[in-house]
């Protein structure tokens, strides 16, 4: 099952990297008009939007892993191969317990 999830999964992803490289082709094949500002600005909009939620997932992503693993931050940082720092960003605010 994880095997096809990631064959689809990867599948997807080349799929939006396949259609972010159109969409920049005709916006760039615009002339250079309100038109292809406003053509621009919508792609920038959705692409950031879409950023804005993959990175949530992540961090919905990596609070799992430390919930269900009951791991430190030091040991998530390991785990995922990111520093401490950047772990805590991730898995958001600390626990009392994890507070200096």
């Amino acid at each position: 099952m994880a095997d096809e999830a990631d064959r689809l999964l990867g599948e997807a992803i080349e799929a939006v990297v396949h259609a972010v490289k159109e969409a920049l082709t005709l916006v760039r094949s615009m002339p250079a008009d309100q038109r292809a500002f406003e053509a621009a600005t919508e792609l920038a909009d959705v692409l950031r939007e879409a950023a804005e939620a993959a990175s949530r997932l992540r961090g919905e992503t990596v609070r799992g892993i430390k919930n269900a693993e009951q791991l430190s931050l030091a040991a998530l940082a390991e785990r995922i191969g990111v520093s401490k720092a950047r772990a805590g960003q991730l898995a958001g605010p600390t626990s009392p317990k994890e507070t200096p």
